[in-house]
């Protein structure tokens, strides 16, 4: 009972305080980014960590009412969240989680919120560097690279070939044919692919319904989403939800 009435408290203060937690759909977007290698998303946002004097976000909860400590307990968990999103993007393991007890080491001997925050800062731009690599080791022409590279930042749009060659200065037809020679895929399964992979980290991490997540991706209709999922997965998303929560217990 006594953590019903702490609870009914705190959100009692915060909405006195008109005071909201970091969207998810923002946290989101930078930790895909991250997993997807997208340096040019991350780099700018790194930098922001990295600035001298930097201050924690003002909307990030109170796990701590010691602010030093505040601010170390939610870099640990943005390093956290970033390393299991890594690993399932296809880091080791063992490099993922040693590379996470390095900068957590590290943030745990901080002395002042802007020396964690640039550690975090460090840890966006590592992290994301080491992404990038793994998507090279396919050895892709420089205009695959560019449209792989468009599709990750993109994958909330309604991305289509036309635009995608246009943004790349390309004709369609020959965008077309180099996506399907160099990747295997036509450029049409490969976004269906990396959205439903993307899907796939909002069911594990979220509590998005199945609905938000089909229009955020923008698939034409929820069931849509739904068949498109099961045909890739062999599960239905409240399938692949439930599976993979009960299998964490």
């Amino acid at each position: 009972m006594k953590t019903n009435q702490e609870l009914s408290y705190r959100l009692f203060r915060q909405r006195e305080e008109a005071f909201e937690h970091v969207t998810y759909e923002d946290e989101y977007k930078l930790y895909y980014a991250v997993a997807s290698g997208n340096i040019s998303y991350v780099k700018p946002i790194a930098g922001e960590y990295m600035k001298p004097y930097a201050a924690g976000h003002e909307k990030n909860g109170v796990l701590s009412k010691n602010p030093l400590q505040n601010i170390k307990y939610h870099a640990v968990i943005f390093v956290a969240l970033i390393t299991r999103l890594c690993v399932e993007h296809g880091m080791l393991r063992e490099d993922a989680y040693t590379l996470s007890d390095l900068f957590i080491n590290r943030i745990d001997i901080c002395k002042t919120p802007s020396d964690i925050l640039y550690i975090q800062g460090e840890a966006l731009l590592d992290f994301t560097q080491r992404m990038a690599e793994l998507e090279k080791e396919n050895v892709y022409s420089l205009p695959i690279l560019h449209a792989i590279e468009y599709i990750n930042k993109h994958l909330q749009d309604d991305l289509t070939l036309h635009a995608i060659a246009d943004t790349l200065h390309l004709s369609s037809s020959y965008l077309s044919y180099l996506f399907k020679k160099e990747t295997g895929r036509n450029i049409k399964e490969y976004i269906i692919h990396k959205k439903l992979k993307a899907a796939e980290d909002l069911l594990l991490h979220s509590d998005m319904g199945y609905s938000d997540i089909a229009e955020y991706f923008h698939f034409s209709s929820q069931s849509y989403f739904i068949s498109c999922f099961k045909k890739a997965t062999g599960q239905t998303p409240k399938q692949y939800r439930q599976s993979h929560y009960h299998g964490a217990n």
